[in-house]
């Protein structure tokens, strides 16, 4: 009988745990999720001039990868947290980070199409925003999973 459970490395928290295929793949998520942070930072660090092609390739992946992630994220942790009021915090954070690409990627168009943009502060500001934002959501969300799995222990002395 082969093992369901995968093995998962937790970036924040410097572990490594078990975890059912889905919540498996929540932690490959956030490393694509984590890359996409890093093309943006890169972008960001590069206005007013970037590259065309990081700008087009964020875009890809602001509007294929983003939306995936985020349903995925919700449907996993609407069956694996069990606090209402932090899943709904978890919801929002996705429906902000998800209405934040889709504003991102109109504003990189010019830039993919080799123009410039009429506010590279406004743009870094927005770009830094959404790649701080996810990368403090998937702290959170990984915390979350941690919390979710890890047995827990009871008081010394007493059976659990």
């Amino acid at each position: 009988m082969s093992n369901p459970y995968q093995t998962a490395a937790n970036r924040t928290a410097g572990f490594v745990i078990a975890c059912p295929p889905d919540v498996a793949q929540v932690f490959r998520d956030h490393d694509q999720m984590d890359a996409l942070c890093a093309l943006l930072e890169e972008i960001a660090d590069s206005l007013p001039r970037p590259q065309a092609d990081a700008c087009t390739e964020a875009i890809e992946r602001l509007e294929r990868f983003v939306p995936v992630h985020v349903r995925h994220d919700d449907d996993v942790f609407a069956r694996l947290i069990g606090d209402v009021h932090l899943r709904e915090r978890l919801t929002g954070q996705h429906n902000e980070d998800l209405g934040l690409s889709q504003e991102l990627s109109l504003a990189l168009e010019p830039l993919a199409a080799g123009g410039t943009t009429d506010d590279p502060d406004a743009l870094g500001y927005m770009l830094r925003c959404f790649f701080n934002g996810c990368r403090r959501s998937m702290l959170v969300e990984e915390l979350a999973i941690q919390a979710a799995l890890t047995p827990r222990a009871g008081p010394v002395g007493v059976p659990n």
